[in-house]
C-alpha cells in the first residue's frame, strides 16, 4: 500500500476514533454519574437521550456547515469542539455534563453527515474501502468504550478521567487533520439558485427517500438492539449478566463480515441484492427473537450479523449516489437526520409497546415488519443511478 494511501486511513481512523466512544463510554457509568451528581430518573434519561436526538436534529445543519466553512475547515472545528466538550465533562456538576452532551451530539452529528464527502473529495478511489474502515472501527471502538469504561473508572479514580480518556484521540485526529487547511480556504459559498436547484434535486428523488428509509430502518433496530436486548433476553431467562455478553457479541459479530463484504462495494454494478440479502439476517434475527424465545441467543447475534453488515453500506450508498460534493452533504444530512430520528423513535416506541402491551411480542412484530421494509427499501437504492442535479 502506498505511503498516501496509509496516510488516508491512519487520519479517517483517527477521526472515526472521536463519533461513537464518547456517547458508548456514558451508560456503564451511568450508576457512577447517577450516585456523584446525585441526579434523579428524568436527569438520567436526558443524558442517555440526547446524544440519538441530536445525531438526528444535529444532522440537518451539516450543509449549512459545510458552505459556512467549508468542508476541511468544518472538519477541523468540530473536532475541537469535540475535545473541548469531551474535557468539560471533567467539571464538576449536571450542567457541565448537559452542555458537554449536548456539544458532542451535534458534533458527531455533522461529522457523521460530511465525513462520507470528505472521503469522495480527498479520496475518490478509496471510497469503498475508507467507508468500511470508519464504520468498522465506530463498532469496534463504540465496543472498546462500553467494555473499558468502567475498568478504566476504578484505576483512574472515577467517571471523569474514564470519559476524558477519549480527548486523546481527538487531540491526535486534529493534530492530524491539521495539514488538511494548508491552501484550503473556505470553498465560496454556492449562489442561491445552485443550492435551490440542488435542494429541489434531491428532494425531488426517490433515491432520497428509499435511503432515508433503509439507513432510518437499519438504525432504529441497532438502537433497539443496543437499548431492549438485554431486557427481552432477561424475560426469556437469561441472567443479567449472560444478557449483556449475548449484546456484546452481538454488536462485534458482523464487523469482520462487514470488512470482508468491502471491496465488492465498487465491483458490483448494482448492491440491490447486496443490500436486501444483508437485512434478511436482520429480519431473520428479529423472527427468531419473536417466535422462537428458546433460540433468542441465535436470533441476537444473526440480527447482530446483519446489522453489521447493513451499517457500512447504507454509508456507501450515502456516499455515491449523489453526482457533486454539495449534493452529497445534503443527501447525508437528510439521510442521516431523519434516519436517527426515525431510530430515537423506534427505540422509544419500542419500550412503549412493551409497556402498553406487557410482552415483548408486539414490539418484536413491529420490528420485524419494519425491517421487511427495510430490505425493501435496500432493494430499491441500491439499484443502479444517482441523483441528478435540476
Amino acid at each position: 500500500m502506498k505511503r498516501a494511501q496509509l496516510g488516508a486511513f491512519f487520519t479517517i481512523i483517527l477521526i472515526a476514533l472521536t463519533l461513537r466512544p464518547p456517547v458508548a463510554s456514558v451508560g456503564p457509568l451511568l450508576s457512577q454519574i447517577s450516585a456523584n451528581l446525585g441526579l434523579g430518573a428524568v436527569e438520567v434519561g436526558t443524558v442517555t437521550a440526547l446524544p440519538v436526538l441530536c445525531f438526528g436534529f444535529g444532522a440537518f445543519f451539516g450543509p449549512f456547515v459545510v458552505r459556512k466553512l467549508g468542508l476541511h475547515h468544518a472538519m477541523f472545528w468540530i473536532l475541537l469542539a469535540l475535545f473541548a466538550a469531551t474535557l468539560l465533562r471533567g467539571v464538576d456538576g449536571y450542567l457541565a455534563l448537559l452542555v458537554s452532551s449536548i456539544v458532542i451530539g451535534l458534533g458527531i452529528a455533522v461529522a457523521n453527515v460530511i465525513l462520507p464527502t470528505v472521503i469522495r473529495s480527498d479520496y475518490p478511489n478509496l471510497v469503498s474501502s475508507l467507508t468500511v474502515t470508519y464504520t468498522m472501527t465506530m463498532a469496534v471502538s463504540a465496543s472498546v468504550a462500553a467494555s473499558i469504561a468502567v475498568p478504566i473508572a476504578s484505576i483512574a479514580g472515577g467517571w471523569r478521567p474514564s470519559m476524558a480518556l477519549w480527548a486523546i484521540p481527538m487531540a491526535a485526529a486534529l493534530l492530524v487533520w491539521f495539514p488538511h487547511l494548508k491552501g484550503k480556504e473556505p470553498e465560496l459559498p454556492q449562489s442561491v439558485e445552485k443550492v435551490s436547484s440542488d435542494r429541489r434535486a434531491v428532494l425531488a428523488s426517490p433515491i432520497t427517500w428509499w435511503l432515508v428509509a433503509f439507513f432510518g430502518i437499519q438504525s432504529a433496530g441497532f438502537y433497539v438492539l443496543l437499548n431492549w436486548l438485554p431486557s427481552v433476553l432477561v424475560s426469556y431467562g437469561l441472567s443479567e449478566s449472560a444478557a449483556g455478553g449475548v449484546l456484546g457479541l452481538a454488536t462485534i459479530i458482523g464487523v469482520p463480515f462487514g470488512v470482508l463484504l468491502g471491496p465488492l462495494y465498487r465491483r458490483l454494478r448494482s448492491l440491490s441484492w447486496l443490500a436486501a440479502g444483508l437485512s434478511v439476517f436482520t429480519l431473520a434475527g428479529y423472527t427468531i427473537l419473536w417466535l422462537a424465545p428458546g433460540l433468542a441467543t441465535v436470533g441476537a447475534v444473526v440480527a447482530g450479523l446483519g446489522q453489521a453488515s447493513t451499517f457500512p453500506v447504507s454509508l456507501y450508498l450515502i456516499g455515491t449516489k449523489a453526482t457533486s460534493q454539495a449534493m452529497t452533504t445534503r443527501l447525508s444530512a437528510l439521510a442521516q437526520g431523519w434516519g436517527y430520528l426515525v431510530a430515537a423513535i423506534g427505540t422509544f416506541g419500542f419500550g412503549l409497546l412493551h409497556d402498553i402491551s406487557s410482552s415483548w411480542a408486539l414490539p418484536l412484530e413491529v420490528i420485524v415488519a419494519l425491517t421487511a421494509l427495510q430490505l425493501a427499501s435496500g432493494f430499491f437504492v441500491g439499484r443502479p443511478g444517482q441523483i441528478q442535479a435540476k
